[in-house]
């Protein structure tokens, strides 16, 4: 069957292999990954996620860059749709940015508004370390097909114990 980035290379143009990256477990967004972000569960009604902040994510500021903090929004907004068993892309999206994000790590959290057979909105919240609350965001996701459930159990983060540990 081979991997699927070896999949991938042999089919650049059939995209991500959904299935796949489910059947690997955890995350089902590559992208989120090399930002250094990673969604620590999900369920069909609330999902939660995490950015290890890093040089590469920082702004002239020395605040986090306002589109990682959208991507990882997104990103953990996607995943809850999938756990609830809706392979969805983003529709739309209105981010208010209440305070700079500055910090080791930014927690993500989202939940279902509305679960629809075409569209479902997602709602979005940021917070930092302390629990300040950085952002407010309402996604809203356009049904591609069903699938099954992808649940991300909760878990301690491997990531987070060796980030801390730097």
């Amino acid at each position: 069957m081979g991997s699927f980035v070896d999949r991938q290379t042999k089919q650049p143009d059939k995209g991500f292999i959904v299935e796949d990256l489910m059947a690997q477990g955890g995350t089902i967004d590559p992208f989120i990954q090399s930002l250094n972000m990673e969604v620590l569960w999900a369920d069909p009604q609330e999902a939660e996620g995490i950015l290890y902040v890093t040089p590469h994510v920082l702004n002239p500021y020395g605040t986090v860059h306002g589109g990682c903090l959208v991507a990882l929004a997104d990103s953990v907004a996607g995943h809850n749709m999938a756990a609830a068993g809706k392979l969805s892309v983003t529709q739309s999206s209105t981010v208010n940015f209440l305070r700079p994000a500055a910090g080791k790590v930014v927690h993500c959290h989202s939940k279902i508004q509305k679960l629809g057979k075409h569209i479902s909105v997602v709602a979005v919240e940021q917070t930092d370390e302390a629990g300040t609350l950085l952002t407010t965001a309402l996604f809203t996701f356009n049904m591609i097909k069903e699938i099954t459930p992808h649940l991300i159990s909760a878990r301690e983060s491997f990531h987070e114990l060796s980030f801390m540990e730097k």
